[in-house]
């Protein structure tokens, strides 16, 4: 699936470098769900312009998912 996240990035795996200098593997839960929740609209939920909607954007995301532990 091509993800375009902006500012010439494509795909998860160059999202998740860009924004958190990781490799998709070493992303917490967290910063995996934020690369989720930006896939609606990444100019939305851009966390370098609207890291406020982002975070709304990602606890709707979390109260949705079933209870687990990581």
């Amino acid at each position: 699936m091509r993800f375009d996240v902006l500012y010439n990035q494509e795909g998860i795996g160059q999202a998740a470098y860009f924004y958190f200098q990781k490799e998709v593997e070493q992303l917490s839960p967290k910063e995996g769900l934020a690369l989720i929740a930006m896939l609606r609209n990444p100019a939305l939920y851009n966390p370098l312009r609207h890291l406020d909607r982002l975070e709304r954007r990602i606890h709707l995301l979390e109260s949705r998912l079933p209870s687990t532990s990581f």
